[in-house]
Parts: C-alpha cells; structure tokens; sequence
C-alpha cells in the first residue's frame, strides 16, 4: 500500500485499484475507489452544495515486530505505513496491513473492512482469501462497481435493523409495482 496527500485528499494506491478518501460537509468523509486510469469526477447523486473543509490528514511510518520473533527482535523489525484523515468528528484510519476503519471522536470503531486471508499466521485465518475490496468488471462497459463490501458490524450501529427496514420497503415496492403479488401475512412488516 501507498499514500498521499493530494490537497484535501488522502489517497490510498492498493495494486491497480486506487481509493480516495476526502471530507464531504461537516463531520463527514466521502470514499471513491477505482481501477480505471483517472478518477470520475462527477459527483453522480452528491448535488448538495458543500462547504469546503479542511481536515487532519497524516502519513506515518511505524516499526512493527511480528509477535512470534522471540530472539533477536531487532533483526525482523519492518517498518510500515499508516495513513488517516479527520474531518470533525469521524475518522477514517489504515492500519498496518491496509484495512479501513471509522470511528467516532471517541476513538470507538464504527465500522472496519471484513477481511479473511492468510496474510498474517497470528490471527484467525481461513483459506477462501476473503478481500474486502473487490472491483469486478460491469460487463460490456469500461466501468467497475464495488462488490460485496463485507464490513464488521458494530455495537453502536444496528445493521439487522436497517436490512430488516430495507427488505420490507423493497416488498412494499414490489406490491405496489404490481409485478408480484405478496400477501401482507408473508411479510414482516
């Protein structure tokens, strides 16, 4: 992984893919991702005016030991970086492996990638090679979509309740497209 700073910009350079995290109004961050040569930048449904903002971004270099070198740590220590960006109350951080993470002004995780690989033995791994980026091609176009997302749910956010809210407006679309006919006793809501 790579970072810089462009302006008010943090970006991250992760292979061919390229992620841009910026501020976005007050106590916001707006994330775009893509593997095309140059970023769209169209601000597609984001048509509110904003007002520009500055916030705290910061590129570190950190030493890290891997917590299974016991003798003669000073020969396996690798030096690494971790990148931010702070705007108001949110931040957005990179650890030492890549992975994005939000949290509050309290430090608190809101929300962290979902990542299952093998790159690391000290920690729980399973062999499906699980990437929590992934851009996979809209066939017959030049564009890239993010799929499957897979994100930690936390505490503080109520995720069953929200895809529980999602599905029923999703079925009450539906019946009242005509397309499919669903009785009311079959749903939730």
């Amino acid at each position: 992984m790579r970072y810089e700073i462009n302006g008010n910009r943090l970006i991250c350079y992760q292979g061919e893919a390229v992620l841009w995290i910026e501020p976005w109004g007050e106590n916001s961050l707006r994330v775009r991702m893509t593997k095309e040569a140059f970023m769209d930048q169209k601000d597609w449904a984001l048509t509110e005016q904003i007002i520009p903002i500055n916030a705290e971004i910061a590129i570190e270099d950190v030493e890290v030991l891997e917590p299974w070198y016991r003798t003669n740590p000073e020969r396996h220590i690798q030096k690494v970086t971790v990148a931010s960006i702070r705007n108001g109350k949110i931040t957005a951080k990179f650890n030492i492996e890549g992975w994005l993470s939000f949290e509050n002004e309290k430090g608190e995780i809101l929300t962290q990638e979902y990542w299952r690989n093998r790159a690391r033995i000290d920690r729980y791994a399973v062999p499906l090679g699980v990437s929590a980026r992934e851009l996979k091609p809209i066939t017959g176009t030049s564009d890239y979509r993010l799929t499957d997302p897979l994100w930690y749910p936390v505490a503080v956010m109520d995720i069953c309740g929200i895809i529980q809210q999602l599905e029923q407006q999703v079925l009450e679309q539906i019946r009242q497209s005509g397309l499919l006919r669903i009785p009311r006793r079959w749903t939730t809501g």
